[in-house]
């Protein structure tokens, strides 16, 4: 399926790319999934493209910074190029690359020794105020609810970010998790509450 340096230079390129696909029709999605099967690389990053800005703000979200994103998101799409024969035709590709960065993010975070440091881009309110008291309690509490979301456990972050923050249903999280609707409402009630209790301090 082609050399792992050509592998990766295409999969740079699709990183670097500012524009997402328009949506594509379904028999073209199809046809351009089988041609990236057989090993065409620009059929694989017009695939990937239409998805690569979620997956990446995904990424982000867990993770708390761009860095780390990005390099969860060039994990997942190198093994998402060694694994697409797994992927069928009639399957919702932005689900499977959702799963694969979910997983990438997961393996990073384990491979962490420690979590301080995280910036979760938590976007509970703009801070706009001309109050200079104001705007600095404001900040001390975004910064303590970074913290709060950088101190889950990673799966446990992993469902509240997509539930909460990226709007995916109980059903989505749970299959991207590998994990039954009823654990994944458990991970994420329970981070409800713990973030609830820090924000109402």
């Amino acid at each position: 399926m082609g050399t792992p340096s050509s592998t990766m230079h295409t999969l740079a390129a699709t990183r670097s790319a500012t524009r997402s696909t328009d949506g594509l029709a379904d028999d073209e999605r199809r046809q351009l999934l089988r041609n990236a099967k057989a090993g065409d690389h620009q059929a694989f990053c017009r695939l990937v493209r239409e998805h690569d800005r979620r997956a990446l703000s995904v990424a982000q979200r867990i993770l708390g910074n761009r860095e780390d994103a990005l390099d969860a998101l060039q994990d997942a799409l190198v093994k998402l190029f060694r694994f697409l024969h797994q992927v069928d035709e009639e399957q919702e590709l932005g689900a499977y690359v959702n799963r694969v960065v979910v997983n990438a993010c997961l393996d990073l975070l384990r491979r962490k020794k420690r979590s301080e440091g995280l910036t979760a881009r938590m976007e509970w309110a703009e801070i706009e105020r001309s109050d200079p008291e104001q705007r600095l309690d404001d900040v001390r509490k975004s910064r303590a609810l970074q913290q709060a979301l950088a101190s889950l456990p990673p799966r446990q972050r992993v469902a509240f970010v997509l539930r909460e923050i990226e709007g995916m249903s109980t059903a989505e999280v749970a299959r991207i998790l590998g994990s039954r609707e009823v654990t994944v409402r458990v991970q994420i009630s329970t981070a409800r509450l713990f973030m609830n209790r820090i924000r109402s301090r």
